[in-house]
């Protein structure tokens, strides 16, 4: 799996906002879990998955440039 750097604070606020439609995931460039987030958004288990990304969002030091490795 590869990762990717994004922006901390977009990266957060898009998974508080949109996380339980995967929109964190289609910003940092994983479109497959993107769209599983997308077809799975009515059991509200995406909206539980993301809380947690963004508690480890908010764990992870950003770069020099205010990216993390997601």
């Amino acid at each position: 799996m590869k990762f990717h750097y994004v922006n901390k604070w977009i990266y957060i606020i898009l998974a508080i906002v949109l996380g339980w439609i995967g929109g964190h995931h289609f910003y940092a460039g994983y479109n497959r879990k993107g769209f599983l987030y997308l077809l799975f958004s009515f059991t509200f288990i995406p909206m539980l998955l993301a809380l947690f990304q963004v508690i480890s969002a908010l764990l992870k030091t950003p770069d020099s440039n205010g990216k993390i490795l997601v």
